[in-house]
């Protein structure tokens, strides 16, 4: 199935957390199943402790997961020890927020001990490679947190930091920056990358049976025209996927069995709607005098 994952801080509903936590249990498994709901606390930088502790404790309690960024920059560890005494994910640690199904955003500056208290199989990390690069915020060796254990997905991250939001192109970024900090051209084999996409991706969102292609699991497919030129030869498939294949060479995508795109035709949504009303409010936004809420020190 196409993995829909809702993540909310409270601010953001207006009616503080106990409201974000009727809207996550309201919704969750709404779409048949294919909405999954998190709580989100921004990261350890922004939230409180006790704040962090508290809505650890509401996840736990109501069997939700959390989605948290931290350690995107090595002044939010520097500033993590100066006020805490700890590592960012060893705040989070203690807060509990460990102790739940959470994916932790980024973690690009993890020493040895934080990577041991993420390796747990309800801990994942979500690695987004052009937002590193667009902001040039580094990239680690995402070797270390599969030799810790550590289970890695891909992410795109959002269109204010990654201007395609293409899980394809993702995949080649990922590839191309892992062998670029390693030194080592065998570093992020197609099939690993892969397996990070789709295996390691389902999981972090919740559909334990979703990311494979097995007897039993989701009918979750997406079609890929290989009789496209630039994907010629054919002799490795995985390799054609991760470092060549595009947005517009996917030509259908099934979802828990039922057809969203068909031979390159939305079966769904009106498209060029939704690119006018885009266009539209793109264009309105820009127009209206817009100010710094904040300075970006990730």
């Amino acid at each position: 199935m196409v993995q829909y994952r809702v993540g909310f801080a409270a601010s953001e509903l207006g009616g503080g957390l106990a409201s974000a936590v009727r809207f996550a249990e309201d919704f969750r498994d709404a779409g048949g199943g294919r909405i999954r709901t998190v709580l989100g606390p921004h990261s350890p930088y922004v939230c409180p402790p006790s704040f962090l502790a508290e809505v650890a404790a509401l996840a736990k309690e109501k069997g939700l997961g959390l989605h948290v960024h931290t350690s995107e920059s090595e002044e939010q560890v520097a500033n993590s020890l100066k006020a805490h005494g700890l590592r960012p994910v060893e705040h989070l640690a203690r807060a509990g927020v460990l102790d739940v199904p959470v994916t932790l955003a980024h973690a690009l500056y993890v020493d040895a001990h934080e990577l041991a208290l993420m390796a747990q199989p309800h801990v994942s990390v979500a690695h987004c490679p052009s937002t590193y690069a667009k902001l040039a915020m580094g990239v680690p060796s995402l070797a270390r947190f599969t030799a810790a254990g550590v289970r890695v997905a891909l992410g795109t991250d959002g269109p204010a930091s990654n201007n395609d939001l293409s899980m394809l192109r993702a995949l080649r970024m990922t590839a191309l920056l892992q062998k670029l900090v390693t030194a080592d051209p065998e570093a992020a084999p197609s099939l690993q990358v892969l397996d990070w996409a789709c295996r390691h991706g389902a999981q972090a969102c919740g559909f334990g049976d979703s990311g494979v292609l097995a007897p039993g699991r989701a009918a979750d497919l997406v079609i890929i025209d290989t009789r496209r030129p630039h994907l010629r030869p054919r002799h490795d498939l995985a390799a054609a996927v991760v470092h060549t294949a595009g947005p517009g060479d996917v030509r259908d995508v099934l979802c828990d069995g039922r057809w969203l795109l068909r031979k390159g035709e939305l079966t769904t949504l009106d498209e060029e709607r939704i690119l006018r009303e885009a266009e539209d409010r793109a264009l309105a936004m820009v127009r209206k005098n817009l100010h710094t809420v904040r300075e970006y020190r990730g």
